[in-house]
């Protein structure tokens, strides 16, 4: 006769309710306050960019971007400390150990501050070498504000390092809510100091204090929440058990080499530029990168909810069904939040660009329409990938990386001298396009799937959708007139007409060829707070979407 055990029966029990932080409506609540965040983030950056850009001219732009994206290569070393806190801490959670998020979030921070000090000496030699390099096309007060400028950044973004790994305990325990909320609150912060100081004359310095302003207080309010969430913010990290930091070491290993590749591939591009283009050019690619980049804001803003709710699922061995299920419906939503936006930028971009920025800046259009294109190519990664780390394969993620590395680095060199910024940036577009083919199907593989069940039934549809948006508004601006595109006023009343037509014919065009089905509204019945879970209940709802009761 078998005895039940009253105490495994109890932690049973527990942990099955801790889970709950990483399903159903805790999921929904979390990417909805995502989305309601990624809102505030987009309108204050479509407002400082201007600003900026009028306060401290398209030089000093592009010599920004250049700057802070250089410096940015640090984190080439970043054996993914973000995302092995979530992983692990969802794990810990779930178990209920809360002294294991504490011991890795240690073990990180002080790798950091090592990889920090050690880089020292290189960026004391780097830097003069680099700003000599710029140094005929700047006057000499600001060849030494870009000096400094280097060495502030350099120490800004190990800061910034530091602050996301204390971030990254509240995404591992379901509280991706909190994070959002203090990154609302002092961006509002960052915006307000930064526009200040611009039209006080300040302008690069404007950057530095508004950045570290937000950078502090970020830090700061985050271990207090920490503190009170999950108790410790740091522990002792030689008190980690040795099986499990060796498997730590293979999983970090695999997500460091896939970011060495990533970096080398896409985050190169102003490098190149600048060396070999200009400055300038590297402004013009630093808005369309802005730009572009509303199209992966909103569609991985509930990244690392997947990523979280897919780890306690994988660690409560739910199987390779759940795994498929939980993959689908994200890519679904992603996907199309993602196209949505990038197909209405690509249609809309001269009009977008005029409307926000107040002018016309030469080559911008082209160039936001490749940087979009670069984007939608990988949005269907975010999804695949939460599921690959989640079962602890990164190195499918990497193997895609090499390839879009090796294909990359050969046609940049072949076309940055005939084609400029557009062959540096099509060489991006022809390597993502690689990286995500190559991802997804050993990904299928892995999870006994298939693209013809898991993709095809929905893409088709979703691409013939925004094709027929993005042709009908690209078609429609030959009858614009050229003030739209170089002027703010006329270009608004021409982004609000062609808008409302881009989205007129892809509404239609996704009704008519049902992308929603009844499966999808009760889901979405299942998972959203009340009023929301009515709306989709609502037979106008149901017409709307062409979706039969």
């Amino acid at each position: 006769m078998v005895v039940p055990d009253e105490h495994a029966a109890t932690s049973a029990d527990a942990a099955a309710g801790r889970t709950e932080a990483f399903r159903g409506r805790r999921v929904a609540f979390n990417s909805m306050t995502l989305i309601g965040g990624q809102v505030l983030f987009t309108a204050i950056g479509l407002v400082t960019t201007p600003v900026a850009l009028s306060h401290i001219g398209l030089l000093e732009f592009g010599l920004w971007t250049f700057i802070i994206s250089t410096v940015g290569y640090i984190t080439v070393v970043d054996p993914g400390f973000g995302d092995m806190i979530t992983r692990y801490g969802a794990r810990a959670h779930i178990e209920g150990d809360r002294a294991l998020g504490a011991r890795l979030c240690s073990l990180a921070t002080l790798a950091w501050l090592g990889v920090g000090l050690a880089g020292l000496p290189l960026v004391l030699w780097l830097v003069p070498v680099l700003t000599s390099h710029f140094r005929p096309h700047l006057n000499p007060g600001l060849a030494l504000i870009a000096t400094h400028f280097f060495y502030w950044g350099y120490a800004i973004t190990i800061a910034g390092c530091v602050s996301a790994i204390l971030s990254a305990r509240l995404t591992a325990i379901g509280d991706q809510w909190l994070v959002t909320i203090l990154d609302v609150v002092t961006r509002v912060i960052y915006g307000g100091i930064l526009i200040g100081m611009l039209v006080g004359g300040y302008k690069l310095t404007a950057i530095v204090v508004a950045t570290s302003v937000q950078l502090v207080l970020t830090f700061l309010v985050t271990l207090v929440l920490v503190v009170r969430r999950t108790g410790a913010p740091y522990g002792n990290p030689m008190r980690l058990h040795g099986s499990f930091v060796r498997e730590v070491i293979r999983f970090g290993g695999w997500l460091q080499l896939g970011g060495v590749l990533e970096l080398l591939t896409y985050d190169t591009d102003p490098f190149v530029i600048g060396t070999f283009v200009g400055l300038r050019k590297v402004g013009v690619y630093g808005l369309s990168q802005r730009a572009a980049r509303q199209t992966t804001y909103f569609a991985f803003i509930a990244q690392a909810s997947i990523l979280s709710a897919v780890s306690a699922a994988y660690a409560a061995k739910e199987g390779l069904a759940a795994m498929r299920r939980m993959y689908a419906r994200a890519n679904r939503l992603v996907v199309l939040s993602g196209c949505l936006i990038g197909g209405g930028l690509i249609g809309l971009a001269p009009v977008f660009l005029a409307a926000w920025l107040g002018s016309y800046y030469p080559y911008a259009d082209i160039a936001t329409c490749l940087a979009a294109v670069a984007l939608l190519l990988g949005l269907p990664r975010p999804a695949a990938a939460a599921v690959i780390m989640a079962m602890g394969r990164v190195g499918l993620g990497v193997r895609a990386q090499a390839a879009a590395f090796a294909i990359n680095l050969v046609l940049t060199l072949a076309l940055v001298e005939p084609m400029g910024m557009y062959g540096v940036m099509l060489a991006t577009v022809i390597a993502k396009l690689a990286a995500t083919s190559y991802l997804l199907v050993r990904f299928h593989r892995l999870i006994e799937g298939s693209a013809r069940e898991l993709l095809f039934p929905w893409l088709v549809k979703l691409l013939a959708a925004i094709g027929a948006g993005v042709a009908v508004t690209r078609l429609l601006l030959i009858f614009v007139p050229i003030s739209a595109t170089h002027q703010r006023g006329p270009a608004i009343v021409a982004l609000l007409a062609l808008g409302t037509v881009y989205v007129l014919v892809t509404a239609l065009v996704l009704r008519a060829t049902s992308y929603f089905s009844n499966d999808d509204l009760s889901w979405f019945q299942e998972i959203l707070p009340g009023r929301l879970a009515r709306l989709f209940a609502h037979p106008a709802t149901r017409w709307v979407l062409g979706v039969s009761a």
